[in-house]
């Protein structure tokens, strides 16, 4: 899926740099337009039908005339503005990687849950799993060596760390906003696009490895069900980002547990 970014603002080198950094990285998950004019924005957003359109905060632009399908986004200067009125925002001076993962997010929400993301390749991911009766014993450890040697050896690895009290963030550093709270939150909720916002949420770390920040609170986690962790697993498994995909999990026998553990791992 390719979304129709617009970029309403005053600003021709911020828009310009940004745009070309989008065209260069982001070729095929965005098509670009910029405007000066918010006239001529809206009467673009119409003809061509843009699905997001980024608004220089500012009171020379009067969004009250914009088309009821486009999202609107305020790109502002600083870090401490949450919203513009009703509208979510986005701080216009931080790294592009960080502002495509904040679209992806914040158009996640509103986007029909059907549409699909592009799959990024027919790979056929393989699993592999870590689980100890016995905490501390270092299964963790060994999933995190594990996929750092995989993604060494030139593979796509996702590291998924779906134990009550995680360890992610120990084992691996990335540039990222969202966390595994965000992915709770829009699997409980049943309404945003769970593929966008995987997307989203994944941070690299420097060795190549995908994964999810911990979440922000323990209990977070203790309310994510079983079935809740399948369909998040699935729905990886189906992106074809990935060709392992390492599960790093508490052990538990309960019936719903083995429902993970029934998953086809192999090597």
């Amino acid at each position: 899926m390719k979304i129709k970014l617009g970029i309403l603002t005053k600003d021709t080198g911020y828009s310009s740099r940004l745009i070309s950094a989008l065209t260069s990285r982001h070729a095929e998950e965005f098509e670009m337009f910029s405007f000066t004019e918010a006239g001529i924005a809206f009467k673009e957003s119409r003809s061509q039908r843009l699905d997001v359109l980024l608004v220089e905060e500012q009171d020379a632009f009067d969004v009250s005339s914009a088309p009821d399908h486009l999202y609107i986004v305020y790109l502002v200067e600083s870090r401490d503005i949450e919203t513009v009125g009703q509208s979510p925002v986005i701080f216009k001076y931080q790294k592009t990687e960080l502002i495509v993962k904040q679209i992806w997010s914040l158009y996640a929400e509103v986007i029909d849950s059907s549409r699909s993301v592009n799959k990024k390749s027919d790979s056929d991911c393989k699993i592999i799993g870590f689980a100890s009766p016995c905490g501390g014993c270092g299964s963790s450890t060994m999933a995190a060596v594990c996929a750092v040697d995989l993604a060494k050896h030139n593979k796509r690895v996702m590291y998924l760390n779906l134990e009550k009290i995680s360890s992610a963030d120990v084992c691996f550093r990335g540039d990222g906003m969202q966390n595994l709270s965000d992915i709770i939150l829009t699997l409980k909720g049943k309404k945003a696009n769970l593929a966008m916002k995987i997307e989203a949420c994944l941070r690299q770390d420097s060795h190549g490895v995908a994964f999810f920040s911990e979440s922000n609170q323990i209990l977070d986690m203790y309310e994510m069900s079983t079935d809740e962790q399948v369909e998040l697993i699935q729905a990886l498994l189906d992106s074809g980002m990935f060709d392992y995909l390492i599960l790093d999990l508490d052990f538990d026998l309960t019936e719903a547990q083995r429902k993970i553990y029934f998953l086809p791992i192999r090597l």
